[in-house]
């Protein structure tokens, strides 16, 4: 796997799509810090990999909000 340096004013979320294209196989978990939360990166594995789904985990920011309070509606991010 090749590894990719960004911009300082790059942001590293926008680097998944094209490490997750460097992956033969499937995909067991997608794990990564704060600098990766956001619904873009969790639709990024998603597209990569439906089925089965992998498992992301990707810790919060501390100022981490619910997209939506309707627990019905809730992505994998919000139910993390």
């Amino acid at each position: 796997m090749e590894n990719a340096l960004t911009e300082n004013g790059a942001d590293d979320a926008d680097e998944v799509t094209g490490l997750l294209e460097q992956v033969d196989g499937e995909i067991a978990s997608f794990i990564a810090d704060g600098a990766y939360d956001g619904e873009p990166v969790y639709q990024a594995v998603a597209r990569r990999q439906h089925d089965p789904p992998a498992d992301v985990v990707i810790f919060l920011r501390a100022s981490a909000v619910l997209s939506t309070d309707a627990i019905d509606r809730q992505s994998q991010r919000d139910r993390h």
